[in-house]
């Protein structure tokens, strides 16, 4: 009997037909004059189009049975960073199943879980967001990351610092975002109960606001910074647009899986149960993705346990394994990565192409889908892990201070440096999501207040820092600025820093608590 298959013919037709779309884009991109704007243009209208006028894929929900949803929104709209703000619209926190029928007879279990945790690493994560762009402002970006830059200047160490803060946060920070919104799409999809429904929600929730940056929040930033004039670009709202660009790639796949039924002891066992057989357990997916070393009973649809047939399959799972984030993150997330490196593109279709971006980002969204697909958080992460979370912490700061090193000079390390930054892209998205689950998962008002504004602080901060990067640059201290260069531009950092997000988070939540803007921040 045949396993369970990801790729049939047909979606192997999808798959080649998005490659070629993809290398033809980077052909516009690097032949065409001007193939950044032409591709960031397509980028934009094509998503717009997509998601306003598009018909979508003939199927009315994800045909597998078990999909698990961590809602916190009663308008089944929590997925990832066009969501944060759900532990305010939250409903209750017992687990509540809510099975759906779909066309084709498959039921849908879409059972609802409160998931604080997340909440609390994003909320995270946005504030990184604001951090790193002030940095980037101050000079760790290098000329044209952002809409005013004050310059490169201060003493040795604290340049290095800001480079290095950026560096870091550049490995690993916008992959999580698209892993994290990842996690909650299968759910969404299966609860909207077609793609009309979806659609809609995604219009509502990413398109509109993405819109909104496109041509009211960067143009504005940019003459906020002393650019007198009307320039609509993405700005921050390229992670918008492209995560639009995944859902749809989503979509286009979902008809094709084929998921078989997968019955095995204790589906997710801890380290130390690894070989040790317990109470029965059924899940659903595709065997050579995700299993556990278990003895694993398999049957597909359509057949009975009398045909099964039973096989031992190593584990632990995907980006749980040390094995597997050392492989991919050398692999997909650092040689993959190398030739758009060395094309220096700078970006492409907005996003911006570096260490822990691309090929990074693509892979961590399909790692969230899977994390969603298997319930990784149904249980302890740490449980789940084949090595001790202080294994995981040494790793990722090890890791850390290798790019940090190798980073001072890129030009001799470069091949290096994006190797370990690809598996440290991989670790410290785990080591993060290791902890929030173990020490952050709650909520309280200040969580809840937090997390009901950081959707918003993504989307405006740009006018916010730019404002106060101009305020900070125009205070009357040039006197005091040139005798005391060494520490001024340290404390102007500092300043900027915590007026943006004092205003930033307060603004946000003001706005996210109008009548007309609660269903969409």
């Amino acid at each position: 009997m045949p396993l369970p298959e990801i790729c049939s013919s047909a979606s192997s037709h999808v798959a080649i037909s998005w490659v070629v779309l993809f290398f033809l884009a980077i052909g516009i991109r690097v032949f065409v004059p001007l193939g950044e704007i032409v591709c960031s243009i397509l980028l934009v209208f094509g998503t717009t189009f997509a998601f306003t006028c598009w018909n979508g894929p003939n199927i009315s929900a994800v045909e597998i049975e078990g999909e698990q949803s961590n809602s916190t929104s009663e308008d089944d709209s929590n997925d990832g960073i066009d969501t944060i703000e759900t532990a305010a619209a939250a409903t209750a926190a017992a687990t509540i199943d809510n099975p759906i029928e779909t066309t084709a007879g498959t039921r849908i279990s879409t059972t609802s879980k409160r998931l604080p945790f997340l909440d609390n690493l994003k909320t995270f994560l946005t504030s990184l967001v604001v951090t790193h762009h002030v940095a980037c402002a101050f000079g760790g970006c290098g000329d044209g990351s952002w809409y005013l830059i004050v310059g490169e200047d201060g003493p040795p160490v604290f340049r290095c610092f800001i480079k290095t803060l950026t560096l870091l946060n550049q490995s690993y920070f916008m992959s999580l975002f698209f892993f994290i919104s990842a996690y909650f799409v299968p759910s969404t999809f299966a609860r909207a109960g077609g793609w009309n429904s979806f659609r809609r929600t995604k219009q509502r929730r990413i398109l509109i606001p993405a819109l909104f940056v496109f041509f009211v929040v960067s143009p504005l930033a940019i003459i906020i910074s002393g650019k007198w004039v009307y320039w609509p670009n993405t700005g921050p709202a390229w992670f918008l647009f492209w995560l639009l660009l995944f859902n749809l790639i989503y979509i286009s796949f979902s008809p094709h899986l084929e998921w078989g039924r997968l019955e095995y002891m204790n589906a997710v066992p801890a380290r130390e149960d690894i070989g040790n057989p317990a109470a029965e357990q059924t899940i659903q997916g595709p065997l050579e993705l995700l299993l556990p070393n278990q003895v694993v009973t398999v049957t597909s649809p359509g057949t009975s346990a009398s045909t099964a047939e039973t096989t031992r399959v190593a584990g632990p799972i995907l980006m749980l394994s040390t094995t597997f984030r050392v492989t991919f993150g050398i692999g997909i997330c650092g040689l993959a990565l190398i030739p758009f490196l060395l094309l220096q593109l700078g970006s492409f279709a907005s996003m911006p192409v570096s260490v822990g971006s691309l090929t990074c980002d693509f892979f961590m969204f399909f790692l969230g889908v899977m994390a969603n697909r298997f319930g990784w958080f149904e249980k302890s992460l740490t449980e789940q892990l084949d090595i001790h979370p202080m294994m995981l912490a040494c790793f990722v700061v090890i890791e850390g201070i290798a790019i940090a090193t190798m980073g001072t000079d890129a030009e001799t390390w470069g091949l290096l440096l994006v190797i370990v930054a690809g598996i440290f892209c991989l670790d410290m998205s785990l080591f993060l999501l290791v902890v929030f689950q173990r020490w952050a998962n709650f909520e309280t008002k200040v969580t809840r207040f937090l997390a009901r504004g950081a959707y918003g602080v993504y989307l405006l901060h740009p006018i916010i820092v730019t404002g106060v990067t101009q305020v900070y640059l125009h205070l009357p201290f040039d006197g005091i600025r040139e005798q005391n260069r060494t520490c001024f531009y340290p404390l102007g950092f500092v300043f900027v820093v915590v007026i943006s997000q004092i205003l930033t988070w307060s603004s946000a939540y003001a706005l996210a608590m109008l009548p007309c803007l609660k269903t969409i921040l």
